[in-house]
Parts: structure tokens; C-alpha cells; sequence
């Protein structure tokens, strides 16, 4: 597995560029971790699915007199299992997934998302799930999802979740193509070249990543965003 040390030398041996020291690189390497685990919309006009070492559960406690709790801080994305105190599953609407909230707001009887009693059905939007009924003492709900990686900060450190062949090619490509793609010229006769081929490299990577990572999904239905929006 690639250091963040030996990633930043890569990049910084293709740009000789002083303008780019260790702190900027490897801001700029973090965040490409960060988009490429939140997913990426790719050639085909799919979102490239989650990484499964990001996989991780938590609990979610529901607050009095309210329809909706906080996330976790490390909540990324695909939340795809809910269930509550006694282990039992909360299911989205039917047909839907837990991303689909105006159709879940439509299901719902309140309007106004005042239903007291134990939580039924949950839903996603931004950083909070909410939920119908509310209970009047606090339910523990446990979530299924996939958290964003942790960042790199020491140069030892490795990127989080990504297979080892691929973490040095997927982070570099990235942040070369952001560069060269702001505008910084390559050669003299060569402009747009950088960007160019930096993009393709990084996609052809990404391709890789998906050939590689195991598909861990249920049977779905057409119109299912959940599957989507991952």
C-alpha cells in the first residue's frame, strides 16, 4: 500500500512545481480520497458504488418532540439498513429506498411529521434521518452505512478503504488532473495535454476499482434512488 509520503513524491515528480509544497499536495490527496469514496459520477452516468472497507454501523437516538436526529459526524453516504431496539428492520416505503424523502413525506399520514408512538418508517435527507412516530422515550435506532475515510495526516499513513494496487493511481491521477485542469501548462506546446491525459488515467483507474470491489446489493426496482444515489 502507498504512503501518503510516497503519493505526494509521485505527484510532486510529475509537476515540478515548487508552487505545490507537502501541505497543499496532501490536502489535495485527502480530498480526493474524500470524492472518490463519496463516490464519482462516471463515463457511463452511474455513481461509482461504495467501498466495503468503509462499511461500518452506529446508533441513532431519536429526540422527543422531534421527527429527526443527527447522523453520525462520520456518515458519508448508502445508509441501507435500519432497524430499532428490538433488532427488528425499518423498512423505506415500498419499492423506494431510505433517500427517497418527498415520496416518504407523501406517505406518511401527518404532514407536518407530529405521529407519536414507536418509529415505523425512517427516512434520509442531509445529515438527518427522520422518522415516523415519535416516540416519547428515546429509541435507539442502529443504521447501516458507509462512513467517510479517515484522513492522512502523518507520511506513513495509508488512504482508508482503498484496495493497495489501486490507492497510488486513483489519488495521484486525481489531483494531477484538478491541477493541470485549473489551467497550469505542461510544456510549452503541450497545453491541455496534462489534463487530458491525467483524466483518462484516473478514470481508467476508477473502472478498476469498480471491476475489483464486490457488488453487495439486494434485488431493487427500476425507480429505486437509493441505488442511484449511492
Amino acid at each position: 500500500m502507498s504512503t501518503l509520503a510516497q503519493i505526494r513524491t509521485s505527484i510532486q515528480l510529475t509537476l515540478q512545481d515548487d508552487d505545490y509544497g507537502d501541505v497543499e499536495l496532501d490536502e489535495m490527496i485527502n480530498d480526493a480520497l474524500l470524492h472518490i469514496a463519496g463516490g464519482v459520477l462516471m463515463p457511463n452516468g452511474l455513481v461509482s458504488h461504495p467501498i466495503p472497507e468503509l462499511y461500518t454501523t452506529a446508533i441513532v437516538t431519536t429526540v422527543a418532540d422531534q421527527a429527526y436526529a443527527d447522523l453520525p459526524s462520520d456518515y458519508q453516504r448508502g445508509i441501507f439498513y435500519v432497524s430499532n431496539n428490538d433488532g427488528d428492520h425499518i423498512k423505506p416505503v415500498d419499492n423506494c429506498g431510505y433517500y427517497d424523502f418527498r415520496i416518504w413525506l407523501n406517505s406518511m399520514p401527518h404532514k407536518d411529521l407530529s405521529e407519536t408512538g414507536s418509529v415505523y418508517r425512517v427516512a434520509v435527507k442531509g445529515k438527518s434521518l427522520y422518522y415516523q412516530g415519535i416516540p416519547s422515550t428515546a429509541e435507539n435506532l442502529t443504521i447501516h452505512y458507509y462512513r467517510e475515510p479517515d484522513t492522512m495526516t502523518a507520511g506513513t499513513d495509508e488512504p482508508d478503504g482503498l484496495p493497495s494496487f489501486l490507492s497510488k493511481p486513483l489519488l495521484k491521477h486525481y489531483v494531477l488532473k484538478e491541477i493541470f485542469g485549473e489551467g497550469i501548462e505542461d510544456g510549452e506546446d503541450s497545453t491541455g495535454r496534462g489534463a487530458a491525459y491525467h483524466n483518462q488515467k484516473f478514470y481508467e483507474a476508477m473502472q478498476n476499482l469498480m471491476d475489483f470491489l464486490p457488488m453487495d446489493e439486494e434485488p431493487g426496482y427500476v425507480n429505486d434512488l437509493e441505488q442511484r444515489i449511492y
